[in-house]
């Protein structure tokens, strides 16, 4: 029986995202059953510790940041410099009984000898900028291969990467909700990176175009990303009544105060069904059409491609399934730890 957990993640508390979460959640269920956890990511703020103890988990951050240039010499110092402190933590990860890697796995390729036997993976997300490439998709199938166990978030892993994963999941919910008191159906909620893959600027030119016919809509924006600048101006140019928070770890547990939630990761769809809160989602390309329509809970939102179709799904009035509502809140994170740990305790490789 395994008794100590480490996790590797690019980013991590208090950096705000859906693997951070994913993580979080996770590591606060095994905290419950008394197991040990650790996680190990960069320091994305040179102000955070590099060793912090939250009483749930250890948080190892290492010195080190993803350069934003593509450049091979910049990257290949980058890696090196990764590895060196990963290296550095070996006495934290050799001793632990189960390494389970997020995305990350080029983090544990040269010291793969020591750990080939306890290392698992999380397929979690996708390439914003299009299809994945070649060289991705192989990664994706060494990975799998190399690892004794892997999960995936969403159904669009087999298409798209050649991946055939024990566990699928979708996230999970466990929100402390709002007392309601009445939804204005007028005031919307957006949650998620500011950027293209996500349907910001659609969302805002179909709040211009029902302006202009005289349907005006309060927008809360919840995130950050490249986008921002560019929202920020159109909303200016325009006069619409948007307001950027910022990212903000606590947006999703304000879910239940809307009526209406614009929402194109799995996590927050979760949590939006969970408050009873109708999600309209929006796809990108070809990938994000199969990463929202071959979920489960594909036929209880709305997913659209441009400002007309997001303008249609605003003015639906069908109201949202109570079978969205229930099939959500089964989803908890005690049952996708419970999914790990047996995932953990399989001796049978993939």
């Amino acid at each position: 029986m395994f008794k100590k957990i480490v996790h590797f993640t690019r980013l991590y508390s208090p950096h705000v995202g859906g693997v951070e979460a994913h993580v979080s959640h996770l590591n606060a269920e095994f905290s419950k059953q008394g197991l040990s956890t650790v996680v190990i990511t960069q320091r994305h703020d040179p102000k955070l510790k590099l060793v912090e103890n939250n009483n749930q988990e250890i948080i190892y951050r290492l010195p080190v940041f993803n350069p934003n240039s593509n450049d091979f010499i910049s990257q290949t110092i980058y890696k090196f410099k990764l590895w060196q402190s990963i290296w550095q933590l070996r006495k934290v990860w050799l001793s632990a009984d189960v390494l389970h890697i997020h995305d990350v796995f080029f983090w544990l390729l040269p010291f793969w000898p020591l750990i080939a036997n306890k290392t698992h993976i999380t397929f979690h997300g996708h390439e914003n900028e299009g299809s994945p490439s070649w060289k991705q998709i192989w990664w994706h199938k060494v990975a799998a291969w190399l690892c004794r166990g892997d999960v995936a978030i969403g159904s669009f892993h087999p298409k798209w990467y050649g991946i055939k994963s024990q566990v699928v999941s979708y996230g999970a919910v466990n929100l402390e909700q709002k007392k309601l008191t009445k939804r204005k159906s007028s005031q919307l909620i957006f949650i998620g990176r500011l950027e293209a893959v996500n349907g910001l600027l659609p969302i805002l030119n179909a709040l211009s175009i029902l302006k202009q016919n005289e349907k005006l809509y309060h927008l809360d924006v919840y995130g950050e990303g490249p986008l921002l600048s560019q929202a920020k101006n159109y909303v200016k140019d325009h006069k619409l009544d948007v307001v950027f928070h910022g990212a903000n770890p606590n947006a999703r547990n304000y879910l239940a105060l809307y009526q209406t939630a614009f929402v194109s990761r799995y996590l927050a769809i979760l949590e939006t069904l969970s408050s009873r809160t109708k999600a309209i989602a929006f796809s990108h390309n070809d990938l994000t059409e199969d990463y929202l329509s071959l979920a489960p809970f594909a036929k209880w939102i709305s997913i659209t491609h441009n400002p007309e179709e997001i303008i249609r799904a605003l003015e639906n009035q069908q109201s949202l399934s109570e079978k969205a509502v229930e099939w959500a809140r089964k989803q908890t994170w005690e049952k996708l730890a419970s999914q790990y740990m047996k995932l953990w305790q399989n001796k049978n490789r993939n």
